[in-house]
């Protein structure tokens, strides 16, 4: 997603030079000692007028020279989460070939990519030597989901006795993404994916893995020695193998609805927003939470006013379809038109025996999917709907979850840097989920 190059706004009018006030009163004395020593022409009020005049200057000299011939590299992290918190690398080397650099301070000039993080980045360097780079990592908060660019850096000094300081800026446009608020995940929550009478029909033995016995196959190069079965081998004449079985999870495909009632924007827009984003979190939670645990995932969400339609990313697990899956929640924005109806039409086309469709609404589920045996509505709060036998073959489990509801926020723990609340999450609800 391409970003605008906005115009950056300067901490200060001057780009260069600002004094303290201790830098006003010393120079009021200097320019009174300088007019009692003409008056007097007292070599020694002359000599204290030269002195505190070589000070300003000395000051003024020493403190430009720290700003200058100076290399800033800044090193985000990969990823970043909201509420969670994340540490930015700042490098100065210092180019100048005999002074060293001492008390710079750097920071982030506004810029839009600064709003994304609760206080302003700031490091400070105390001692750069010469041709040597120092490091500094700070630790930041992101408060905001999305794409950020960070364009300026101003780094200043003050350095020797705090009269003037000395500002300079330098341009280092680079963008990062800020993932939604990762949650705590009540590990109960995987009982609704899988529900006691599909048991058989949704974790079903694989091949490849070290569970079980599965079957034999004939020995290949490259195969695992350990696995030969001897005796069998022995009776044939032909090295055969024990090949073992895997179990093979539920699958899950997240379809989130992030459609905001007209209703909603007009009332209180702070508070549509907050139940949008706590739905996108409880997404990315349940995505990372599953991912974690061996379960393949996929997702379904609305692109936003500004793009429409829908997007698809196929069941699949690892770190790479993680930071998908991520990518995608990171970069949803406001949706108006899309509503539930659409983004189950589309999770549909992935449904079987072996699929659990978790719905996250942000404003209660409405609309069933209109397939076979579907429900024809859905709770508000945490749900598990159960499909006919006759429809067993071709249709899994849907599990609704809102977040407006506390049934369903008693699975969720927040940051509480994320401002989502709750902070503390409740014990999952001891009751089984209730069938519709």
């Amino acid at each position: 997603m391409a970003l605008k190059r906005p115009t950056p706004k300067l901490i200060r009018r001057w780009r260069g030079i600002d004094w303290s006030v201790s830098c006003l009163m010393f120079a009021t004395m200097t320019f009174f000692m300088g007019i009692a020593a003409f008056n007097t022409q007292a070599n020694l009020l002359f000599a204290v007028f030269g002195l505190m005049m070589g000070v300003l200057i000395f000051s003024l000299f020493l403190s430009a020279m720290m700003v200058r011939h100076l290399k800033i590299r800044r090193e985000m992290p990969d990823s970043a989460s909201v509420g969670q918190p994340a540490v930015i690398t700042y490098t100065l080397t210092n180019r100048k070939s005999v002074l060293p650099s001492l008390s710079v301070s750097l920071a982030e000039v506004e810029f839009p990519g600064v709003q994304a993080f609760r206080d302003r980045p700031v490091a400070y360097f105390l001692h750069v030597s010469v041709g040597k780079p120092a490091i500094s990592a700070i630790e930041v908060v992101p408060i905001k989901r999305g794409q950020h660019m960070l364009g300026w850096l101003q780094y200043c000094t003050n350095f020797p006795f705090g009269y003037f300081r000395i500002a300079a800026i330098a341009r280092s446009e680079q963008t990062f993404v800020v993932y939604p608020a990762i949650a705590q995940v009540n590990a109960s929550i995987l009982r609704l994916f899988r529900p006691a009478n599909i048991t058989g029909l949704s974790i079903r033995p694989r091949r490849g893995g070290s569970d079980e016995f599965f079957g034999l196959q004939e020995y290949r190069q490259g195969d695992n020695p350990r696995l030969i079965y001897w005796k069998r081998s022995a009776h044939t004449g032909t090295l055969v193998l024990r090949e073992m079985s895997r179990v093979s999870p539920p699958r899950l495909v997240i379809a989130l609805d992030t459609q905001v009632p007209a209703g909603e924007l007009l009332g209180s827009p702070q508070a549509a927003d907050l139940f949008v984003e706590r739905a996108i979190s409880m997404a990315g939670s349940l995505c990372s939470y599953a991912i974690e645990h061996d379960l393949q995932v996929g997702l379904i969400a609305a692109n936003g006013d500004d793009r429409g339609g829908t997007t698809l990313i196929p069941v699949s697990l690892g770190k790479r379809h993680r930071r998908d899956l991520m990518n995608l929640l990171a970069g949803l924005g406001r949706n108006t038109s899309v509503g539930a109806h659409e983004v189950l039409a589309r999770a549909d086309e992935l449904m079987d025996s072996q699929v659990t469709v978790v719905q996250i609404s942000a404003f209660g589920g409405s609309g069933g999917s209109g397939g076979a045996g579907a429900p024809s509505s859905r709770a508000a709060g945490s749900s598990i709907s159960t499909p006919t036998p006759a429809a067993r073959s071709t249709q899994g489990t849907v599990v609704v979850l809102t977040a407006q509801s506390p049934e369903s926020l008693s699975y969720f723990e927040f940051p509480p840097a994320s401002g989502l609340g709750p902070t503390v999450a409740t014990s999952a609800p001891t009751a089984s989920p209730k069938a519709i």
